[in-house]
């Protein structure tokens, strides 16, 4: 039996233990889940797509084992969607101008795409909040007043109460930003690692030209 396989279905292991690891409630777990799309990265960059997706197959159903409902949504969404996507673009080439030579996937539209696909479901969730008294806002604030009274036990404090009333506004986007760099540090750190390795697909980008399309900048501002 090929080693193919059996690499992406322990990468598909590594990297749902990794961020399942912030159910032990250690400060150090929040770094592991950090990292955990950085094997499904690694398989599919020294790999190529079709071993990406058993890799995230084989750690969504690790997930949903373990966990359920929203947990293997969140999962599928942040960590398994963008390793497909960078994967499947990033691997794409044609040959360059000198004899031999290719010119790969650009890197910055490649950040463009995961821009694109946070932003989708950034409305997604909107949407899917329509029917809840204040919609996406109103739901996060739900959950943070729970959360923060089942912490205390009693009243909150009202600077705290203040805080709360603001963060719903403002902790979407946040969310979003902290993900792209999530996704961005793990696949770095994944191509780095395969290229000491030798096992790297397409030679690492040269991150400080990266070129962003206008609109990038305008959606990470929303």
């Amino acid at each position: 039996m090929s080693k193919g396989p059996l690499i992406a279905l322990g990468a598909g292991l590594l990297g749902a233990l990794l961020f399942l690891s912030v159910r032990t409630g250690s400060p150090a777990a929040v770094l592991l889940a950090f990292l955990s799309p950085a094997p499904l990265f690694a398989v599919g960059l020294s790999q190529g797509l079709p071993s990406a997706l058993i890799a995230g197959a084989v750690a969504i159903v690790a997930v949903a084992v373990a966990a359920w409902g929203s947990t293997i949504v969140t999962f599928f969404l942040c960590v398994v969607g963008p390793v497909l996507i960078v994967v499947r673009q990033g691997l794409l080439s044609r040959p360059a101008a000198q004899p031999g030579a290719l010119d790969w996937y650009p890197p910055g539209l490649l950040l463009s795409w995961l821009t694109g696909y946070g932003l989708v479901v950034l409305v997604a969730a909107i949407v899917w909040h329509l029917g809840q008294a204040g919609g996406l806002e109103g739901a996060i604030r739900a959950n943070l007043d729970a959360a923060f009274d089942h912490l205390s036990g009693q009243a909150v404090d009202p600077r705290i109460r203040g805080l709360l009333d603001v963060l719903p506004r403002y902790l979407p986007g946040t969310i979003i930003v902290m993900w792209l760099l999530t996704a961005c540090t793990s696949a770095a750190l994944a191509q780095a690692g395969l290229v000491r390795a030798g096992h790297a697909r397409r030679p690492t980008p040269r991150y400080a030209a990266l070129d962003l399309p206008r609109w990038t900048g305008f959606a990470l501002m929303l």
